[in-house]
């Protein structure tokens, strides 16, 4: 729940930012050709700003999960627990390779991530032209 309420209001920003972003003589063109309100904002200014947004949508993402060390106190999957904990099992012999490899997880994490949103924003720009 913390976790929703935080990481929403960061989300919220970054919708309304890219919204301010849009020109509002894209709306004013759409009024003045006859296009309602309701349909001008959903067919024209939301696809931009989504657009505008996906860069901080990812940013957000990333962060989120570089933040899941936040997530163990909630009692949920966290890897930089499970690391520090083989660490303290090994007596801290294997402990510089244990969080190499941690954090190259992390980092393919954070490389798939990025992939994934490049992709979508590939795409989604073909599809606005």
């Amino acid at each position: 729940m913390g976790l929703t309420v935080g990481w929403s209001a960061y989300l919220a920003e970054a919708f309304r930012s890219a919204y301010l972003a849009v020109d509002q003589g894209q709306l004013e063109a759409a009024l003045a050709v006859g296009i309602t309100p309701r349909r001008a904002f959903f067919r024209i200014i939301v696809p931009q700003a989504a657009l505008i947004a996906l860069s901080n949508i990812e940013n957000l993402f990333i962060g989120l999960v570089k933040g899941t060390s936040l997530v163990y106190v909630l009692g949920l999957y966290d890897m930089y627990n499970d690391a520090s904990n083989l660490s303290n099992q090994t007596n801290g012999i294997y402990q510089l390779q244990i969080f190499i490899i941690l954090a190259l997880i992390y980092w393919a994490f954070v490389l798939l991530i990025e992939w994934g949103f490049r992709t979508i924003a590939h795409r989604y720009q073909k599809v606005l032209g």
